[in-house]
């Protein structure tokens, strides 16, 4: 370097949860974290190909998860659950 260069100091902050978890009432599941903002959420069914899931509602603290059949019945399976975020 010839110290004219312009430099930027890049942190990372980024933080991410990996979970095996499983849903076991229809109700759903909550799952909580602690991010500064509501963080991106992938859920993948592991059990049943018959069915998916739904993030019903989330925050930067927390986040509802509701199973499905793909007929629209609410259901319980296992799942993996990865959040990313700040």
């Amino acid at each position: 370097f010839t110290g004219d260069e312009q430099v930027i100091d890049i942190w990372d902050s980024t933080k991410e949860v990996v979970e095996e978890l499983e849903i076991i009432e229809t109700s759903g599941l909550v799952v909580e974290y602690d991010f500064i903002n509501p963080p991106s959420i992938v859920c993948t069914v592991n059990d049943a190909i018959d069915a998916y899931v739904v993030v019903a509602e989330k925050t930067n603290k927390s986040a509802l998860l509701k199973a499905y059949k793909n007929s629209g019945e609410l259901t319980t399976c296992k799942i993996s659950f990865r959040a990313k975020g700040y």
